[in-house]
């Protein structure tokens, strides 16, 4: 079964507000506070034959703060469509962080569903330069897979790498089968298992 991953993080952005060389980090809670809101747009992209093929929903915004000529987009939402009109993949943000991405089969039905728990969502740090927010660091967060309604996969990350104990659950049945543990990005142990349930 072929999984997904949506962006935890979406942006652009155009700019000049700093040097060639200069680099700032800052929280994801300092950026949002001293940032404006601009508007909030909706773009939609076809097929050939003019069928929706994908709906994108983001906002701007401006952060003088740190950077006077850039803007920021973040998305809320995005909408991703089956060339029958059926819907294929949602996703669901929160200024920056994805939160929730769903996948559809070709009859509209859910087929997998995967959550993003963030520990301390307002301490991701942001680097930003003149191209606007360079990279991301999103410290501690939880990718929570589910195959029609039943867990699927459980991955732990810390400072953007695999960390802790990795799981993976047979679809069907919602047993465990196999769990890989991490250490900041390095394998550390296999274990194959099929007597647990998640």
């Amino acid at each position: 079964m072929q999984i997904y991953t949506c962006t935890i993080l979406a942006v652009l952005i155009s700019v000049n507000g700093f040097s060639q060389t200069t680099r700032k980090k800052v929280t994801r809670k300092e950026f949002l506070h001293t940032a404006v809101s601009l508007d909030t747009v909706t773009t939609t992209n076809y097929y050939p034959d003019s069928t929706i093929k994908e709906i994108n929903t983001y906002y701007n915004s401006k952060n003088t703060a740190f950077n006077t000529n850039s803007v920021y987009q973040f998305y809320i939402k995005t909408e991703k469509y089956w060339p029958n009109g059926i819907v294929k993949q949602e996703s669901i943000f929160d200024n920056g962080l994805a939160i929730k991405s769903i996948l559809y089969n070709k009859q509209g039905q859910k087929s997998v569903e995967e959550i993003f728990e963030y520990k301390n969502p307002d301490d991701c740090i942001f680097t930003l330069d003149n191209q606007g927010i360079l990279s991301k660091n999103l410290n501690t967060f939880t990718q929570l897979t589910y195959s029609h309604g039943k867990m699927y996969t459980k991955k732990y990350y810390k400072n953007n790498k695999r960390h802790g104990v990795w799981s993976f659950y047979d679809h069907k049945t919602g047993m465990l089968e196999k769990t890989i543990t991490y250490n900041e990005g390095k394998k550390q142990k296999w274990l194959k298992s099929r007597n647990t349930f998640a």
